[in-house]
């Protein structure tokens, strides 16, 4: 009698364990988009930004997530200070350059996605000395991170998908904190130069990542690549 009566009280508890067990699942994936505040990941998308970039949007906008720019020739438009973060969705069509941009240790400014979806960043044949499809130059503190970096076009040119560059002047500058994260680059088709078995300085120029000083003034302090996957580039990788 005790023994079947062990077995009643075990085989209520163990129902009890796995009620709890799936109301909890229930509560957490039961309502899609909706997180453990109770806000909808819509909702978290406003008020992820100061500024937007949707490459799809059929006008221009003012750069709110309602109204969001769509085209990359309007980051040369902003003030942006410490702390700021700018978002992308969609597909943008030639170069995102990104210069004389400055954050602080404390407040870094970030570059990221939002929406459903990864932005891709198309050169579209961008090509020539001193291009990226994604172009860095003199900035400080600053976090460019899930993106696609690639080129449409099988043509082969002085081609980057990234390109990092510091410059001087008449003095010495250092620039510092300059983040690339969970970043995709591919299909970047630069100058192997097979006859030199793609040894030539040329050759050397092109590929997924550059980072290099202009005029031999500019230094760097503190630059990660993190998590990124580069393939199909030519001719170097980083």
């Amino acid at each position: 009698m005790k023994g079947k009566k062990r077995t009643i009280i075990f085989t209520l508890l163990l129902c009890i364990f796995f009620l709890f067990a799936f109301c909890a699942c229930e509560g957490e994936t039961g309502k899609p988009g909706v997180n453990e505040g109770g806000g909808t990941a819509i909702e978290e998308d406003k008020t992820k930004g100061d500024y937007y970039f949707d490459g799809d949007a059929a006008v221009n906008g003012d750069g709110s997530y309602e109204r969001p720019f769509n085209t990359l020739e309007e980051i040369k438009n902003l003030s942006l200070i410490g702390g700021n973060t700018v978002c992308f969705k969609g597909t943008f069509y030639g170069s995102l350059s990104l210069e004389n941009i400055d954050g602080t240790e404390q407040n870094r400014i970030l570059f990221t996605s939002y929406g459903e979806g990864v932005p891709v960043i198309d050169g579209n044949g961008i090509s020539g000395e001193n291009t990226g499809v994604l172009k860095i130059v003199d900035c400080n503190f600053i976090t460019v991170e899930n993106m696609e970096i690639t080129d449409s076009s099988d043509a082969v040119g002085d081609k980057r998908g990234i390109l990092v560059v510091a410059t001087g002047g008449e003095e010495i500058r250092t620039y510092r904190g300059i983040e690339l994260r969970s970043l995709t680059v591919r299909h970047i088709k630069g100058t192997t130069d097979g006859d030199n078995k793609g040894m030539s300085a040329l050759s050397k120029r092109t590929g997924g990542i550059q980072i290099w000083t202009d005029d031999g003034m500019g230094r760097f302090d503190g630059i990660s690549v993190v998590g990124c996957r580069i393939s199909d580039v030519d001719n170097v990788g980083i």
